[in-house]
């Protein structure tokens, strides 16, 4: 699929080594700067880079989430069946909501911009459990799982949420 430029820029599709490299080349930055530079490359860092700069951090942010959500479940249908398939997109994306909801309110540090993986082998992977008992849900771990203290850090994080009237 292609994917649109803005009005001031052009694609540029070079082949390198056989692998198609594209570029973006604008002249934003001349017509901001009250100039006429006599050609439409302008570099990163002088005015009008900026702009350049802003879409392929968007782009990035775009495959990142794509790689991710791949990684989540979304990138393996199990089946030929349409229906099927659909149910197990639709967990799957349960599941990175949760897991997005899970790294925004309760986690902090490294863990709150992990990977999916990451999350997996340290927080979801753990050896607890939910117990209740004197009317309170408790979360036992045990004290040698290497990231108990911030898996006890968003529990406690969690439970301080107030309740839904």
């Amino acid at each position: 699929m292609e994917e649109r430029l803005h009005a001031d820029a052009e694609g540029l599709v070079v082949a390198v080594d056989k692998c198609p490299v594209r570029g973006l080349a604008s002249a934003a930055g001349a017509a901001d700067a009250g100039e006429d530079r006599g050609d439409d490359l302008v570099a990163e860092g002088e005015q009008g880079g900026d702009g350049i700069d802003a879409a392929h951090r968007v782009h990035a942010w775009v495959e990142n989430s794509i790689r991710t959500g791949k990684d989540r479940g979304i990138g393996k249908l199990p089946s030929q069946s349409l229906a099927i398939n659909g149910a197990w997109l639709a967990a799957s994306l349960i599941a990175a909501t949760l897991i997005a909801w899970l790294q925004l309110i309760a986690l902090d540090g490294d863990l709150a911009a992990a990977e999916p993986r990451t999350l997996r082998c340290r927080v979801l992977h753990a050896a607890a459990r939910l117990v209740r008992g004197a009317r309170r849900r408790q979360l036992r771990i045990p004290a040698t799982w290497p990231w108990a203290d911030d898996i006890t850090a968003a529990w406690q994080q969690i439970t301080a949420l107030p309740h839904a009237p």
